[in-house]
């Protein structure tokens, strides 16, 4: 028996308990609204999956939005790891049950970029391809071992290009090559400190934005960026703001979460809502 299944029959000693798969645009909507008011949502996967249901609780939200409480069991599990969650996989059902009964609360600012839904960083440029090359070749479930060859292949290949970065209207970055991060939590991958001072609840974007225009700067930025020091470098530009556009002469990929999200040009931007997550 699956986790879902294993979770599902605990938490139907108390409550009432329906199961939905995603994506998000396949479930009936109005199938959930019926259920009236919900004590909790409950997300089994990994950040890809968590934008889905996100997603899904916002449009049959009305008011009240419900809580989410995360069972990760995803490779990077970033806003898992950012709500420092303890439970995990089939060990933990009856902590997780107890924390569904207590419900108690952290929230975070949701964020959206061209339209997509995401709560933890948005990524322009290298990290970006790295995660689309390994969507192109994704057959099944990944682990972090799966990152090793589409990170190879973007050293080799990536070429760099130019983008404008415009933070609130203003530009802080013209017309040349750059690592554009932006987001809403501390922890990147797995767990460096892209952006150190990101708070997830205090209504602000905070955005890095790295000048790199070959692998060896790129390799550079990454190892300052392990120890954090990479925002007091020479030419890095650390900013907040609410709203954000990355644009450039060519399509750069962007990355949400983790999950390949198209390309730019990219309005990031801050909604004006925070979603509800039970913690321990």
């Amino acid at each position: 028996m699956g986790i879902s299944e294993q979770l599902q029959a605990h938490l139907q000693r108390d409550f009432h308990v329906e199961h939905f798969s995603l994506p998000a645009s396949g479930v009936d909507r109005d199938r959930v609204r019926s259920l009236g008011p919900l004590h909790a949502v409950v997300s089994i996967g990994g950040d890809g999956t968590l934008q889905g249901v996100s997603e899904l609780v916002l449009n049959v939200s009305d008011n009240v939005l419900p809580p989410i409480l995360i069972v990760p069991l995803g490779t990077a599990n970033l806003v898992a790891k950012h709500l420092k969650l303890p439970w995990r996989r089939t060990r933990d059902i009856e902590r997780i049950g107890h924390a569904i009964e207590a419900r108690k609360i952290v929230e975070i600012d949701a964020c959206r970029c061209n339209g997509n839904i995401f709560l933890a960083v948005a990524g322009v440029g290298f990290d970006a391809h790295v995660v689309h090359e390994l969507t192109r070749r994704r057959t099944g479930p990944i682990t972090k071992g799966s990152y090793v060859i589409p990170t190879i292949d973007t050293l080799r290949a990536f070429s760099y290009p130019k983008v404008t970065v415009e933070v609130d209207g203003k530009t802080v970055h013209r017309d040349a090559p750059a690592l554009v991060y932006v987001g809403n939590v501390r922890e990147y991958g797995t767990g460096i400190p892209m952006l150190p001072d990101a708070r997830s609840d205090d209504d602000l974007l905070d955005i890095c934005i790295l000048p790199c225009k070959t692998r060896a700067q790129a390799v550079k930025w990454m190892l300052k960026a392990a120890t954090g020091m990479h925002v007091r470098a020479e030419g890095a530009v650390y900013v907040r703001g609410h709203k954000v556009i990355v644009d450039g002469p060519s399509p750069v990929p962007i990355q949400l979460d983790g999950e390949a999200a198209g390309h730019t040009p990219a309005t990031i931007e801050l909604m004006d809502v925070r979603l509800p997550f039970i913690v321990q």
